[in-house]
Parts: structure tokens; C-alpha cells; sequence
């Protein structure tokens, strides 16, 4: 097994340094995060934005809303988001029990051990603010707690502006600012839970705002189509990853050695990215 990823310091590194109140190298390991994975400098008006544990922290942060928001938008359910799994990069590990969406709810779990959906696919977003937290907490080692809260108080609005940037870039329409653009993402939401569409269904049956109906086509009004004309919104469906296509490439592979599905789906979804043109990245 290899791991792909832009590094793999976890916000639990963190954790560990501060258990220790290893000072000296928690300094040394925010300066080569800094270095490594750079990013843009906090707000103007972040107190202490020129200290390296705040500069560090306001860049988690954004990293982590936009991945809270990008899995929202995709419908997808991580496993187990505890701190070790967090990488401060704006990445993830060890997913476990993964899943997609079959139909849009937001008390889905993954993980069959997860009984009081403590990582349900609706509390994703609060969960990772909660590990911004624990590195906040980490980062008292160094710095101390007001500038550390005015990064972690940036979460939210963060969050909510990639959603709307994902959502919008999924439907294929112009944003019409945060009122219209919220209205438009609740209607969305009403019309997956009535139809039981899955993210992905939904998605590529309405791209463009094609063939919406009652409220969601009335928030729909005034959102102009953007992006690409593709062959593949003309298909009946996308190409999906739910659970049971997982496991027919799975089987496949376990019972002929028949790769073959997994090179097709693979290029389904490329073909999916392709059509989808490049997705929207962060403000920040």
C-alpha cells in the first residue's frame, strides 16, 4: 500500500508536542510546515498574524473548510475524523469505513462502529472544526489563545463560502451572491431527500439547472448556466462509487482477477473531472 499525499504531519503531531511541551521542536516543526506547505498570510487584521503558530493555524483552517465543504458538495462520508487522521496539509487518512452518498442524509455513517453518528455525513463540517480546535489547543504551547480563537471564529464563513462555490460548480451555474446562492443550496438539499437521488444523480441530472421542479426550480431563477457542454450530460447517469459498485469492482478482482471494471470506472471518472472542468479553489 502507498500513500499519496502532500505530506503526512497530522494535527496529532501536534498533539503529541504539547503532551510532551516539546517547545523547541514544536517551533522547529511549524517553521518547516510553513516552508513546505505555504500558504497565504492571515487577514490584515488577525491579531498576531506574524507569529508562525498563528500564521500556521489560519492556513489549517482554510485548508480544512474548503475539505469540509468539497465533501459535502461530493456526498461523501469519512470513516473516522479524529485528529490523527487530519493532516494539516488540507488532506485526509485512513477513511476506513468510507462511503458515497446513496441518497442525500445527513445522519448516514460510514464506520459500523460509529452507533451515535459522531462522524455522520452532516456533522463533517463540525468535526473538523473540532480538530482546528485541538490544534489550537497544541499551538497554546507557543502562542496564546485570543489570536489562536480569532483563526479557529474563521471556520465557519470559510466553510460556507466553498460550499457555495462547490454546490454552484456542480449544478453548472453562475453564483448570485450568499442570500441567492444559500437558498438555491437549501432547495438542492429539499429536492435530494424528496426525489432520493443520490449526490451524483442529482447533480448530473440538473447540470446547467436542467429539468428542476417546484421550489428548486424556482431558486433556481435568475442563476445563469456556466461551464462546458459535455456528451456526458446527455447520458443517463454519472459514473458512482456507492457501495455496491465498490464492491462489484472488488469482486471481480477477488474472484477472476479482473481488473478491467476498475480501469473503466477509473476512466469514467476522469472523464467525469474532464467534463466538470477545473474545480473551483479557495478565496482565501
Amino acid at each position: 500500500m502507498v500513500r499519496l499525499s502532500h505530506g503526512h504531519i497530522r494535527i496529532g503531531t501536534f498533539q503529541r508536542l504539547a503532551f510532551l511541551e516539546s517547545r523547541a521542536e514544536m517551533a522547529a516543526l511549524i517553521d518547516y510546515c510553513l516552508a513546505q506547505f505555504p500558504g497565504p498570510p492571515p487577514p490584515a487584521d488577525a491579531p498576531g498574524r506574524d507569529e508562525p503558530a498563528v500564521i500556521l493555524l489560519h492556513q489549517v483552517v482554510e485548508r480544512l473548510a474548503q475539505l469540509a465543504a468539497e465533501w459535502m458538495a461530493a456526498g461523501f462520508v469519512h470513516g473516522v475524523l479524529n485528529t490523527d487522521n487530519m493532516n494539516i496539509s488540507g488532506e485526509s487518512f485512513d477513511y476506513g469505513p468510507w462511503r458515497w452518498l446513496p441518497s442525500w442524509d445527513p445522519s448516514f455513517t460510514a464506520a459500523y462502529f460509529d452507533h451515535g453518528g459522531l462522524y455522520a455525513f452532516g456533522r463533517q463540517p463540525e468535526a473538523l472544526h473540532w480538530n482546528c480546535g485541538q490544534l489550537a489547543v497544541a499551538l497554546r504551547l507557543l502562542a496564546e489563545a485570543p489570536p489562536l480563537i480569532a483563526a479557529l471564529e474563521r471556520f465557519g464563513p470559510l466553510y460556507q463560502a466553498a460550499l457555495a462555490r462547490q454546490f454552484l460548480w456542480r449544478l453548472g451555474v453562475q453564483s448570485q451572491g450568499f442570500d441567492a446562492d444559500y437558498a438555491l443550496i437549501a432547495q438542492a438539499e429539499q429536492a435530494m431527500r424528496t426525489s432520493g437521488l443520490s449526490p451524483d444523480a442529482f447533480f448530473h441530472r440538473h447540470r446547467f439547472g436542467r429539468h428542476a421542479e417546484g421550489d428548486f426550480a424556482a431558486a433556481l431563477q435568475g442563476f445563469e448556466p456556466v461551464g462546458v457542454e459535455h456528451d456526458l450530460w446527455q447520458e443517463a447517469a454519472p459514473p458512482s462509487l456507492v457501495v455496491d459498485n465498490v464492491e462489484a469492482i472488488w469482486s471481480k478482482i477477488d474472484q477472476h482477477d479482473d481488473w478491467s471494471l476498475l480501469g473503466e470506472t477509473v476512466a469514467s471518472i476522469r472523464r467525469l473531472g474532464e467534463a466538470l472542468g477545473p474545480p473551483p479553489g479557495s478565496l482565501v
